[in-house]
């Protein structure tokens, strides 16, 4: 995206006037914001008023960066769907180096986590078996983190392949 802002400074006024159009014609209700070029780039997109819903990456270290960008978008009444609370299977690794082997206790912890976000609208998980799904559905029954989910978040986000991560994730975001 971001590169397509560079290359054309009308970019996104051309983006809502095609989905304004394909929403007056009846073709699509809604669109999403999405990128990965960083807090600018969603922020800029939301601005263009083109959008109902944005798609962001929300975990533990993605926290920190997309605050803003999700305190805004739910401010303009979009609707805030996250994504990636397993940060791509990255936090099992994390775990593991942390002494945690329990994949089903970090699961259950990223979830609770990750919708605990007040202005969170819906958290899409990837499952590949049906007892995952049951499982990601359970962690709505009981929201919170316990003292043991708790306790292992935080021997998680205290590893220093999470730290690292972290380090690599806050130069990405904010270019």
């Amino acid at each position: 995206m971001q590169q397509a802002l560079d290359a054309d400074r009308e970019y996104l006024a051309k983006i809502a006037d095609n989905v304004s159009r394909l929403r007056h014609a009846g073709l699509i209700r809604f669109a999403s914001a999405d990128t990965f070029s960083g807090e600018a780039t969603y922020l800029r997109q939301y601005a263009s008023g083109a959008f109902n819903s944005t798609f962001i990456n929300w975990n533990p270290s993605e926290q920190a960066m997309a605050e803003a960008v999700v305190l805004t978008a739910a401010q303009r009444g979009m609707a805030v769907l996250g994504r990636e609370a397993l940060m791509k299977g990255e936090l099992f690794a994390m775990a593991e180096d942390a002494g945690i082997a329990d994949r089903a206790l970090v699961a259950r912890c990223a979830l609770a986590w990750a919708i605990s976000e007040p202005h969170l609208s819906s958290m899409v998980v990837g499952v590949a078996s049906p007892e995952q799904l049951a499982a990601a559905c359970a962690v709505l029954e009981a929201p919170r983190l316990n003292d043991e989910e708790q306790a292992a978040l935080a021997a998680i986000l205290a590893s220093k392949r999470f730290q690292a991560h972290l380090i690599d994730r806050r130069s990405a975001f904010r270019p």
